[in-house]
This record gives structure tokens, sequence and C-alpha cells, in this order.
């Protein structure tokens, strides 16, 4: 009876999707006559430099995290560095070009008029992106973690 009870309360407690953010700029080192990309943190920014933004989820809750999404900005003064975006298996990566109000997969067109007249749908280009969302395609169980991630170039 007491399992029945907590295997009850369990299905009524809700989820809690657990994220944090955080951002480094990259740096490039010599470490043994190589070239290594690390990652610092971000103490000031110039032209050309790349941020790189990790969100880690976690489900902290005792039911499972259902048709969630986790949203990240491009900062103003950045652009999206398109195919830089990772994620777990089970994400679907979405971007908006309209500040959010929609959210789609790539190719994203939109209409460029051409030197004739003409108009022609053409892959928007990286300074049009404004956010990327990262959609769970399946329910996230209880204890789950993951991370996703993204970076932009200042400029």
């Amino acid at each position: 009876m007491r399992a029945a009870a907590a295997a009850v309360r369990a299905q009524e407690a809700p989820p809690k999707l657990d994220l944090t953010m955080t951002g480094a700029k990259e740096i490039r080192v010599q470490e043994n006559g190589v070239e290594v990309v690390k990652q610092a943190a971000v103490e000031s920014t110039a032209s050309g430099d790349i941020l790189a933004y990790t969100i880690a989820y976690a489900n902290a809750g005792a039911a499972p995290v259902v048709g969630a999404g986790i949203t990240g900005n491009v900062p103003d003064g950045t652009r999206l560095i398109l195919g830089s975006e990772q994620q777990e298996a089970g994400i679907d990566v979405l971007f908006s070009i309209n500040g959010g109000q929609t959210f789609l997969p790539l190719p994203i067109t939109v209409p460029v008029k051409q030197a004739d007249g003409t108009v022609q749908r053409q892959p928007a280009p990286p300074d049009m992106f404004t956010q990327i969302r990262w959609q769970f395609t399946a329910p996230l169980p209880p204890g789950a973690a993951g991370k996703v991630s993204y970076k932009v170039k200042v400029k």
C-alpha cells in the first residue's frame, strides 16, 4: 500500500527543470608547439572574439519533463556561428530570426531582391539569427541531465 501511495505522489509531483548557463571566451594558446583552443572567463571582448555558451539542464523533479525547450539568445553585437550548436540525442534544434516569435529548423530562407528586380529565397545570413532553441522530443526522466551549447562571434 505504501508503494502504491508513493507512486501516486510521484505521478502528481511536478517536474522541475533546472538550467545553468555559463559563458566563456575562446582563446588560442601554444602548448608544446601546437595551437590549442581553450576557454577563459569573459573579462572583455573585441571584434572577432568567439564566445561559447553552455546551458546545463537537469530534471530535479519527481516526474518526467514533457515538451520542454531551452532557449539561448544571440547577444546584441554578436552573430551566431551556424553549426556550432551541440546537444544530446533526443533534442531538436530550432532557430529564430525574428526575436523568438517563431522557431524553425535550418535552412531558414528569406526573400532577397536580385539585381534584375526579381525576388529569390536564400538562406538567412548568420547576422539575422536572434535565438536558438533546443526542443526535447521525448520526456526527460527524473534525475536526467545534460547540456547544450552554441557559439557566437563578436562583430
